[in-house]
């Protein structure tokens, strides 16, 4: 045979060219592997108990859908390792389930980039112990996985290219696994260790189990017929005009709102995307009554960044559309049947009218199932599609939704407590008090971040208000009510018995609080019936402080509060054997006030809905009485530690009917508790106290505040401060007018001497002319004719009479 030039051009065309690196697989969506090594000739025990230090998965792929399902590895006890493709970006997670109530350790890594590209691409992950390295087109990275504990239990089963959901249950670990779809594309070299998946497939090995076909024909994952758009592009259509249309396509996009398609000759019908939904609106010939268009919506969350397959078909009798597996059909009402819908020609994609861009990439464009190629246009991708989602991974905080926007992105903080560009600024308040300076006014459960920390969590706290103006932080401890003590309280350290005090919040939020508060206080309380209150020179009862400086046990000599915040919260109490059947009551741990105040709302942050958000209202119990009774009516020193002399033991009314239900105390008891009495208050420096509001206090305040709230006490008081106002004016007039006359006696007075002889004798005759005697009732009145007592006025003789 000869070997001519065109023959030899022939057989290099047509001649089978082996895939670089092994053989290619096609998976089509449905097709998947699974390698279940339960099938293999193993003991159950071993089954169950297939736990590995060190992992290795490889493999070859090429697609052009941006997400699906790689490879997911399980075993029994809830570990997984999975690998998967999430908007053209590659995401593997390494999850080791913990003993119930734990937090489990998980691994999230997002790496790689545009990996749908129609391009192969290789992925390797090596874990060896704590420690994963993941290789990306030979770009690695290497990443610690947190926890403990090195070996994981994932050998037992192996998916490739999807799994089977009916098998594996939904939960919160398998959330993304469960979202995805499987991959679509191609396969080649998939190893896991040293087992080549593919080849054991090809083979039937006894453990390989294939769902679906395999097709060794890889074909059609490329980005051939793809064009891409960005604001402003367009894509112009010519074709002969005719009264039917059958339009098909795929398009994918991150932008939920953009023109896809109209027409330009007589606008026929134009498609949008709305809101992440498809809107047709067909346009009626011959129709004038009809004022605005038809509107047909369908299909939701479409901008996904996904592929999906619309499908439109209109002709003179109606319109049927359909994306992915949802399809909507109109026809026109006999009354319309003379209209005609308006001629197909000039289809315009991605801009026009005045309406926003469409942004993302269309693919296979079919007009009347010829696929278009050649096209006229303007700022168009062929053979590319150039989108990338800016909020995977979402770069806003605290869970806020992201939207993608032309060359960047924006953080919705909307229902959040949180505000900023990423939404990372928390609005929280860092005490109960700048609450109550927002609105609050009942007791509630809020979330406060002590002292501003950005970086911590919002912690959920008990605001109880005292009053309308004064709240405190509440930290309850399982010591709600008199504990007895008893032989068996906890456990015995040194011959004392010892208990230990826990509360509602963990230790580290415990002190955040107590540092962002500017006083703090915990009542203390110890009722001793059959015993002194020490025996051979040791206390009965001690509290035990949190702060590591000084963490000796205090003695409880007193019933009262503790104010120094370095020592709080109590931790522990300490009796002696002497003191059991004795009862004993630790309180809540309160704080009030603020040390370092939070940055003014935001103008546009509404504080009523703010509150609603942070702040869950208590229910009200049918006995108010209850709460925190034993320190209801204590009175709160400065010092360290506050005398009650007046109430030294604080009980409720239940605990006191309780104790009275004990032996009573003889004569000679009561007599030396009375001189322990007297003794305790000859030994304490009793400082004048400065009482918190107390329980009682607060009624009394809201009682009062009730009935400043009716409208006939607050009229009245406006009248009494109407009338006081006037009273006030009129004795102010009244005391200058006294002090005005005042200054003119004095002036008068002052100018007497200066009158000359003349002006005396003329004075003096006019007086006797009058025929007033000196030193008579009517001189004195008249003051000797010169200054009237009654009005006031000066009047001498010689000015009235014009003696001269």
């Amino acid at each position: 045979m000869i070997c001519t030039p065109k023959l030899f051009l022939l057989l290099f065309v047509f001649w089978p060219v082996p895939v670089q690196g092994g053989q290619a697989f096609n998976f089509g969506g449905k097709d998947f592997i699974c390698y279940d090594r339960s099938l293999d000739d193993l003991a159950q025990d071993v089954r169950n108990d297939m736990l590995s230090f060190k992992n290795i998965y490889k493999f070859h792929f090429k697609t052009i859908q941006p997400s699906g399902i790689f490879l997911f590895s399980e075993g029994t006890r809830g570990d997984f390792i999975s690998i998967v493709l999430l908007h053209c970006k590659l995401r593997v997670v390494i999850y080791r389930q913990v003993q119930k109530g734990g937090t489990p350790d998980e691994l999230n890594v997002v790496t790689g980039n545009d990996l749908c590209d129609g391009n192969w691409h290789v992925v390797q992950l090596i874990r060896n112990g704590r420690k994963a390295c993941i290789n990306v087109d030979y770009s690695q990275t290497c990443h610690k996985i947190p926890g403990q504990f090195s070996l994981l239990d994932v050998d037992l089963h192996t998916y490739v290219s999807g799994i089977d959901k009916t098998a594996i249950k939904p939960s919160r670990q398998y959330r993304d696994i469960h979202q995805l779809p499987n991959y679509r594309g191609c396969l080649r070299n998939v190893m896991l260790n040293e087992t080549n998946i593919l080849k054991a497939a090809l083979k039937k090995r006894k453990h390989i189990k294939v769902y679906g076909t395999l097709s060794k024909r890889c074909s059609g994952h490329n980005l051939m017929n793809v064009v891409g758009f960005n604001s402003g592009s367009f894509l112009q259509l010519e074709t002969p005009a005719r009264r039917a249309l059958l339009l098909s396509f795929h398009f994918r996009t991150y932008y939920e709102n953009g023109l896809l398609f109209y027409s330009q000759s007589a606008l026929f019908a134009k498609l949008m995307l709305v809101s992440g939904s498809l809107e047709l609106q067909p346009y009626i010939e011959d129709l004038q009554e009809i004022q605005h268009p038809f509107k047909f919506k369908i299909g939701k969350d479409l901008a996904d960044g996904n592929w999906h397959i619309v499908n439109i078909r209109i002709n003179s009798n109606g319109f049927t559309l359909s994306v992915d597996q949802d399809e909507i059909t109109w026809k026109k009402p006999k009354k319309l049947r003379s209209a005609n819908l308006s001629s197909f020609k000039n289809i315009i994609f991605g801009h026009g009218l005045g309406f926003k861009s469409f942004i993302g990439c269309l693919n296979k464009i079919k007009v009347n199932k010829i696929l278009i190629n050649a096209s006229i246009g303007s700022g168009l991708h062929f053979g590319r599609c150039p989108i990338s989602n800016l909020c995977f991974p979402n770069p806003c905080r605290h869970d806020a939704k992201c939207i993608n926007r032309v060359q960047h992105f924006s953080c919705d903080c909307l229902g959040l407590s949180y505000t900023g560009r990423l939404c990372s600024d928390p609005l929280y308040r860092s005490t109960c008090q700048e609450y109550v300076k927002i609105g609050l006014l009942r007791d509630a459960m809020c979330s406060v971040l002590p002292n501003n920390n950005i970086s911590s969590t919002p912690l959920k706290v008990l605001c109880s208000m005292l009053g309308e103006r004064t709240a405190v932080a509440v930290i309850e401890n399982g010591k709600k009510s008199w504990q007895k003590v008893e032989q068996h309280i906890s456990y015995s350290i040194g011959g004392y018995l010892k208990s230990d005090i826990h509360y509602s919040m963990n230790f580290p939020n415990i002190k955040a609080v107590i540092s962002g508060s500017r006083r703090c206080y915990q009542y203390v309380a110890f009722n001793w019936t059959h015993s002194m209150l020490n025996v051979s020179g040791n206390n009965l009862a001690y509290w035990i402080s949190s702060s590591k400086k000084n963490g000796n046990p205090v003695p409880i000599i007193t019933n009262g509060y503790i104010r120094d915040k370095s020592m709080l919260p109590v931790i522990a109490v300490m009796f002696h054997p002497d003191a059991v059947d004795s009862y004993y009551y630790v309180g809540p741990l309160k704080c009030m006030g603020t040390k370092k105040h939070s940055k003014p709302l935001p103008s546009f942050v509404d504080s009523r809905r703010f509150l609603k958000n942070v702040c869950s209202p208590l229910v009200q119990s049918s006995n108010t009485n209850s709460a925190y009774s034993p320190e209801d009516d204590a009175k709160v020193n400065t010092g360290f530690m506050s005398l009650e002399i007046e109430k030294p033991l604080e009980p409720e009314e239940s605990v006191t009917s309780k104790m009275t239900e004990e032996p009573s105390v003889s004569s000679t008891e009561k007599v030396a508790i009375t001189a322990i009495e007297t003794r305790k208050t000859s030994h304490f420096n009793i400082q004048n106290k400065k009482a918190l509001p107390s329980a009682q206090n607060g009624n009394r305040l809201s009682s009062h505040t009730a009935l400043t709230e009716r409208p006939e006490f607050l009229a009245a008081l406006i009248a009494v401060l109407v009338l006081l106002t006037l009273l006030m004016g009129f004795l102010c007039a009244s005391a200058l007018n006294k002090r005005k006359m005042k200054a003119e006696r004095e002036r008068t007075f002052s100018l007497s001497p200066r009158l000359d002889n003349n002006t005396d004798i003329r004075r003096k005759s006019v007086c006797d002319e009058i025929g007033l005697q000196p030193e008579s009732d009517l001189w004195m009145k008249v003051n000797s004719c010169g200054y009237d007592v009654e009005t006031g006025k000066i009047t001498y003789g010689y000015d009235i009479y014009r003696v001269s």
